[in-house]
């Protein structure tokens, strides 16, 4: 205390105006900060929110629009191969009808050769083991059903 009693008045005064006037500014400064800080922070935390829900928004309707492709591939997967089995079917049909007919021809093939009787003195010298035009062993009658001789 002796500090100031020892000083002059002038100096004094201006530092206590100075002090009275500087504590309330640096109260109300350091209060403005902490206000500010909190309002960008507030702001902040709106603008992630915002974004998050603009984000989610958007991967839904990805992921809706995916789901529909999906459906689409389906659907496609499904029409090829229906199509794919009606012309399996298609084929199966021209292939079995053209094995018949080919089976009707060699039925009609065999049918001739059995009732031509050089055919079965033909097919009774290849059997004897002997060549076209040579001897063979008395005549034995051949049917053609189950190689039966009679």
């Amino acid at each position: 205390m002796s500090l100031l009693n020892n000083m002059k008045m002038k100096p004094k005064l201006i530092s206590l105006f100075l002090l009275v006037g500087l504590i309330p500014l640096i109260a109300v400064g350091v209060i403005s900060i902490i206000n500010a800080e909190n309002a960008l922070m507030d702001q902040a935390n709106h603008n992630l929110e915002a974004v998050h829900a603009i984000k989610a928004e958007q991967i839904t309707k990805y992921a809706a629009e995916r789901q529909g492709d999906l459906g689409v591939l389906v659907e496609t997967v499904d029409t090829l191969r229906e199509e794919t089995f009606s012309k399996l079917e298609a084929l199966l049909a021209t292939k079995t009808a053209e094995l018949n007919r080919y089976f009707d021809a060699l039925a009609s093939e065999i049918r001739v050769l059995k009732d031509n009787p050089a055919t079965l003195d033909d097919v009774a010298t290849q059997r004897d083991g002997a060549l076209p035009g040579q001897q063979t062993p008395p005549h034995r009658e051949f049917s053609m059903t189950k190689g039966e001789q009679r």
